[in-house]
């Protein structure tokens, strides 16, 4: 199973490019791969493309996050499975950084990608639906090496995410949390449309 979650980069682009391709984790960035780029320029490409488009997005990217089983799969698969999702997810119309960290007991890629793409400036939209596609990718791409894919628990926690319509990451990040107002006033609409007998019985309760 691999296990995903995404979130956007809006400081230190650069740091966090370090960070990934480090040497002592990526063995000596044999497991580093780039698109569109080179990797000593990575940051520096990413806000030409910006500037080439005229972008005003307050995000500098996104940073994707593939976690496998523990002994499952060897720092090679993991590197080419992550390689593969980032051909499905974003069709080689952004540039990336994928790199792959060996160093810990659970083999993990990291995926940089810009914000917007190369081909007509377009800004890539991080929310439930983008994160579904990415999860379903990750699972399908786990089948085809024979990989064990997702539990059930985990695939109903899923399911429920998916029920719910949020219109942006920070929404849906919030509700996993349970931090957002707006899944806090879903469960107290659901408790009164259930007591209420009628629709002037439900405003009363309601307020």
């Amino acid at each position: 199973m691999a296990v995903t979650k995404i979130h956007p980069i809006k400081t230190t682009l650069k740091k966090a490019i370090d960070y990934i391709c480090n040497g002592d984790k990526t063995d000596n960035e044999i497991y580093v791969t780039t698109h569109l780029y080179s990797r000593e320029n990575a940051y520096k490409e990413f806000e030409l493309t910006k500037k080439q488009f005229n972008s005003r997005t307050k995000t500098l990217a996104h940073h994707l996050i593939q976690s496998f089983v523990p002994e499952e799969v060897s720092f090679e698969e993991a590197h080419q499975v992550g390689i593969e999702l980032c051909e499905k997810i974003l069709e080689g119309k952004y540039e990336y950084v994928l790199a792959t960290h060996i160093d810990k007991y659970h083999i993990h890629n990291h995926i940089i990608f810009n914000s917007i793409d190369v081909e007509e400036g377009k800004i890539y939209h991080s929310y439930y639906g983008s994160y579904m596609n990415i999860r379903n990718q990750s699972d399908k791409l786990c089948r085809e090496h024979n990989l064990s894919v997702i539990d059930l628990e985990t695939q109903r926690e899923i399911n429920e995410i998916k029920r719910r319509k949020f219109v942006n990451w920070y929404d849906w990040n919030e509700d996993k949390k349970g931090k957002s107002y707006k899944s806090r006033l879903q469960f107290d609409m659901d408790r009164v449309i259930q007591k209420a007998i009628n629709w002037e019985h439900f405003l009363k309760i309601v307020e």
